[in-house]
């Protein structure tokens, strides 16, 4: 899925799943945003921006689509992000995850340590019902943690060989950025608006996250989410970032739920 664009709310959640014979299983977007937004009305929690973009057959029908919710939390530089992914055409697989939103920016970052991937076959409703559920159980904890990690890396300057490295290694090996997102995050290093650029004093390992993560707002919609995490498991790695909450105000380490072997499968059906 190469072409996406921005699509209402109400054109996702009415889109009609296409008709298919068994084994395919078949997770309509209603039933998801259904169930998102039942657990955000339980848990009182503010939602201050929605975004989707979709995928369309030759005649209109929505076949693919990414919904994102960016949620208000008592810090003033982040919010929670939730995402889901979902296709009617066989060209991708569901997916729930957590993250962050940074505020100015709009950019997002998801970490890897959870979300479910599921191909449309057999429980793959129950499972997809299921692992929304679960998301929101660790939701609060999720944010935190990824906040403390946000936080460690505006306390790390980088120079540009580090930066050029760690571009090149998302690129080369990753494949998570394309030579047109080169192209914007070099951009970015130069002019960015809300970051400080590569050749200013005080240069973070926070100001090159999001030069990078402006790019991947140009991300297909069925490897969006995968970039993301490639992103954040690099910069977790490189810079030791904690992976549990440090901070005083929680006595116990994050709970992480993840899928079991046989949920996590190949994003290719």
């Amino acid at each position: 899925m190469k072409v996406a664009t921005q699509t209402t709310k109400q054109d996702v959640y009415n889109a009609v799943p296409f008709t298919w014979e068994n084994p395919y299983a078949v997770i309509s977007n209603k039933d998801i945003m259904d169930k998102i937004e039942s657990n955000l009305h339980q848990l009182g929690l503010q939602i201050v921006s929605e975004n989707y973009r979709s995928s369309r057959t030759q005649s209109g029908l929505i076949k693919g689509v990414i919904g994102e919710w960016n949620l208000r939390n008592e810090d003033g530089d982040f919010g929670t992000r939730l995402a889901f992914r979902n296709s009617y055409d066989k060209s991708m697989s569901f997916c729930f995850c957590i993250g962050n939103c940074i505020w100015v920016c709009e950019n997002g970052c998801y970490s890897g340590d959870y979300g479910l991937k599921r191909v449309h076959k057999g429980d793959a409703f129950e499972d997809a019902m299921i692992s929304i559920n679960n998301g929101f159980e660790i939701i609060d904890n999720k944010y935190k943690l990824i906040k403390e990690q946000l936080n460690c890396l505006k306390d790390v300057k980088v120079d540009k060989e580090l930066s050029y490295k760690l571009i090149g290694d998302l690129f080369f090996e990753q494949e998570a950025i394309s030579i047109t997102q080169l192209s914007i995050i070099k951009r970015e290093l130069i002019n960015s608006k809300n970051f400080r650029h590569i050749n200013d004093d005080g240069f973070t390992a926070y100001d090159l996250y999001n030069n990078i993560t402006e790019s991947l707002k140009t991300s297909p919609v069925n490897s969006m989410i995968e970039d993301h995490v490639a992103l954040h498991t690099l910069f977790e790695n490189e810079f030791n970032l904690p992976k549990h909450i440090t901070t005083q105000q929680v006595e116990e380490p994050v709970e992480i739920i993840k899928p079991t072997l046989e949920e996590v499968v190949e994003f290719a059906e």
